[in-house]
């Protein structure tokens, strides 16, 4: 059928008058856009905030958005990231994406590496652009976890080239910092002779530093 915005909005309108969320965000979005009327974002912020308070992680994502802006709503970061964070733990994966680069460097919100990397971990698997390399830039930091995290991108090729070789060296920066996982990481390359000669007893000895930080697959490795 022809396009016909003024249309669509009154259907919208409708089905949100019975509770309909995904109309709830429509109607947001034709506000936020200008289309089918005058671009007004107090409305748009209105109909997103009906849905977010819902649940409706895309409405929650973009009414973050609109305090991140002052965009209807007073500009207030608190809000944004709180907005964010519950489309976040939704599986938002532009809201994830969102908050581990706001972490990462820590703009607004107190940085935390951990839960950047928690983030960015996320939006990666959902195949968000950049995520991966922000993964990448935390472990060029010197972050152990996102070494790790980088390590295994190269050794089962996701996202980059199935390099081996970069794995073990991302593996043993990782461990060499004490990382449980790193250590780990790198006696499963020498165990199998991954990227590196095959030898039993640095893989072992990779494992008894894991295993000592109560790392359970570096124990098993060692009951074996």
């Amino acid at each position: 059928m022809p396009k016909n915005y003024s249309l669509a909005m009154d259907y919208f309108r409708k089905a949100a008058a019975q509770g309909s969320l995904e109309s709830q965000f429509s109607l947001g979005n034709m506000f936020a856009g200008g289309q089918g009327t005058a671009v007004n974002y107090t409305e748009a912020a209105n109909w997103f905030r009906k849905a977010a308070d819902l649940g409706l992680p895309e409405a929650q994502h973009n009414l973050g958005a609109m305090y991140a802006n002052g965009q209807g709503v007073a500009k207030d970061m608190g809000q944004a990231v709180s907005w964010w964070t519950k489309a976040a733990d939704k599986g938002h994966p532009d809201a994830q994406m969102t908050l581990g680069v706001l972490y990462m460097s820590g703009t607004a919100i107190a940085k935390d590496r951990a839960r950047a990397l928690n983030y960015l971990r996320k939006a990666n698997a959902q195949g968000v652009p950049d995520a991966l390399n922000a993964i990448r830039a935390l472990a060029d930091d010197g972050y152990a976890p996102a070494q790790v995290e980088i390590g295994l991108a190269y050794e089962y090729g996701r996202g980059v080239p199935k390099l081996e070789a970069e794995a073990v060296s991302r593996y043993r920066l990782a461990a060499d910092q004490g990382d449980a996982a790193g250590q780990y990481n790198l006696g499963r390359m020498y165990a199998a002779g991954k990227g590196l000669p095959q030898n039993t007893a640095e893989a072992n000895a990779w494992f008894e530093k894991a295993a000592k930080q109560g790392h359970a697959q570096a124990k098993a490795q060692l009951k074996r």
